[in-house]
């Protein structure tokens, strides 16, 4: 269409049909990027979640078998971590695989992954979280037990915090993303009706 439509203040206006096959062959691109990433994403997730749950058991081992109750307040933490380490792999994981299709299909394949990562990024900050409230419960404990820790929480505490800023930060842009090709999966719907 190259009518031009002229408003109030002479400034010409063109209706424009963009390149599809361009916007096809870039989201081609990401969505083999992403998926590369998921897979590196998933294995670091259940490697991690196995290394916490076996360092968790040993953990608590030695606090038992030594009367060093902080040590297992901060195991019980680390279990429930490598937990949330597998949930998280396991929602990145399944279903969607392979980039081709229709401009419709990829978008839709892409919303779901940023949906998958936004809740994967939710359960890290649930395990950042967790990680605080036992560091502390273990702080607590030892203090209580009458041999203070030489070193303050508020160290690890600040450090959790920036983590947990970051993984907010992910989760926020993930979501938007999967808002993002909701709107123009509609918007697809509505020209193709």
């Amino acid at each position: 269409m190259n009518d031009a439509y002229w408003d109030e203040l002479g400034i010409a206006w063109r209706a424009t049909v963009p390149d599809t096959g361009l916007a096809v062959s870039k989201l081609e691109a990401r969505l083999g990027r992403q998926e590369a990433l998921t897979r590196i994403g998933v294995a670091i997730g259940v490697g991690g979640g196995l290394l916490a749950l076996g360092l968790a058991a040993w953990t608590v081992w030695i606090g038992a078998n030594g009367y060093a109750w902080n040590f297992v307040t901060r195991g019980g933490s680390i279990a429930v971590v490598g937990v949330l380490m597998l949930f998280a792999a396991s929602s990145l994981g399944g279903g969607g695989r392979g980039a081709g299709g229709s401009l419709r299909d990829m978008l839709e394949l892409s919303m779901r992954r940023a949906d998958r990562q936004a809740r994967a990024a939710g359960l890290a900050l649930l395990a950042v979280g967790v990680l605080a409230v036992g560091g502390l419960a273990g702080y607590a404990v030892r203090a209580r037990m009458g041999r203070p820790p030489a070193m303050s929480p508020v160290d690890a505490l600040l450090a959790l915090a920036v983590l947990g800023l970051a993984l907010l930060w992910i989760r926020h842009g993930q979501a938007r993303a999967a808002r993002t090709c909701r709107r123009l999966t509609q918007a697809l719907a509505l020209d193709e009706a």
